[in-house]
């Protein structure tokens, strides 16, 4: 058996392994306080990111170094009056017009390559399409981390 449970009187986390065997029962108690408020804060520090991530008004655009998007927050859809449904998996290019399309896709390998964590867009402006085919001016930056190995890229933008 294992369990894991809080003990008041020593105000620790303790994670118990109990083994039954011919001669009797063995029981082992390891206390995992420290590793338990880890967890605890990363779920809080989760939590916290995705609430700014839903109240920004900005547009919020997580993608691969492909283009593919992976997060397209309600600032996003707002903007550009798609919904995340339809937009996560779907090309970054979308987001444009067309005749962006092509310099925007050198643009972003490059800025993947340099190495550089964040700058801005274009030249200040940058243009974005919504799903009715208006075009839009938008400023914006894009930045790129590493998360569990991989490199993502991440837009934020707003009009």
């Amino acid at each position: 058996m294992h369990f894991a449970a809080f003990y008041a009187p020593k105000g620790a986390w303790v994670e118990v392994d109990a083994y039954p065997s011919k001669q009797g029962l063995s029981v082992y108690f390891r206390d995992v306080t420290d590793r338990h408020d880890a967890v605890q804060h990363m779920h809080e520090e989760r939590d916290t990111f995705v609430a700014v991530l839903n109240a920004t008004s900005d547009a919020i655009i997580s993608m691969d170094v492909e283009g593919r998007i992976r997060i397209f927050n309600p600032g996003a859809e707002r903007i550009f009056r798609r919904t995340k449904a339809s937009m996560v998996g779907e090309n970054i290019e979308l987001l444009l017009p067309e005749r962006y399309r092509a310099a925007h896709r050198q643009h972003q390998h490059r800025f993947a390559e340099s190495g550089t964590s964040s700058r801005m867009m274009g030249l200040g402006l940058v243009k974005g399409l919504r799903s009715d085919g208006q075009e839009i001016d938008l400023e914006g930056t894009i930045s790129q981390v590493l998360i569990h190995q991989q490199q993502v890229l991440m837009s934020a933008c707003g009009m």
